[in-house]
């Protein structure tokens, strides 16, 4: 195991969360933990927070029928997370941490997976789309579409790191500081 978690003492165990329960719009009924900013246009939208979340999360959902998932017990100092798409989905798994300006962005239907017990550190982004789109110059079709990526369990993203579309990183791993990925990514035994 190359990193452990501080788990809180009994007597420091959080206290149960209020939470917010708001009407969205057409069929967009969510319950929010404290400390959260939402903001949707569309409609069959779907947030689910696991128990004992904690932190601070904006989240940003522009199109129909998507899914952000968040499980349990997760830690976001202060996070971004969002969907400018129709079908697309940010799961992010179990006892996952991100330190202060973490970004999770997807558009075009595509995905975002993230396992369970993750540690991202301070800005790290993870998006499934290049900043614009590169057009063949002959027929004008467009050449880099947007991919999903797949986190695996138990990976440590350091610093700075930034994830795009296709990349595929195995459970176990480590990505130092200021890594650029957008490849698959082997666990190493």
């Amino acid at each position: 195991m190359f990193f452990k978690r501080q788990h809180k003492k009994e007597s420091q165990k959080t206290k149960p969360q209020k939470s917010l329960s708001k009407d969205y719009g057409e069929n967009e009924v969510v319950d929010l933990p404290k400390n959260i900013r939402l903001t949707i246009e569309g409609k069959n939208n779907r947030i689910v927070f696991g128990e004992k979340f904690s932190g601070v999360l904006n989240i940003s959902i522009v199109g129909d029928n998507n899914l952000v998932q968040i499980g349990r017990e997760c830690n976001f100092k202060k996070a971004t997370i969002s969907i400018s798409t129709n079908d697309g989905k940010i799961i992010i798994g179990d006892n996952t941490t991100c330190g202060s300006n973490c970004q999770f962005r997807t558009k075009e239907g595509r995905s975002i997976r993230i396992g369970k017990d993750c540690m991202f550190s301070s800005n790290v982004h993870v998006r499934t789309y290049d900043g614009h789109s590169i057009l063949d110059a002959k027929s004008g079709e467009r050449l880099n579409s947007s991919q999903d990526i797949v986190i695996g369990n138990h990976v440590w993203i350091g610093f700075n790191s930034i994830v795009l579309k296709g990349t595929k990183i195995a459970d176990n791993c480590i990505l130092s500081a200021a890594s650029l990925v957008s490849k698959e990514y082997g666990e190493q035994g």
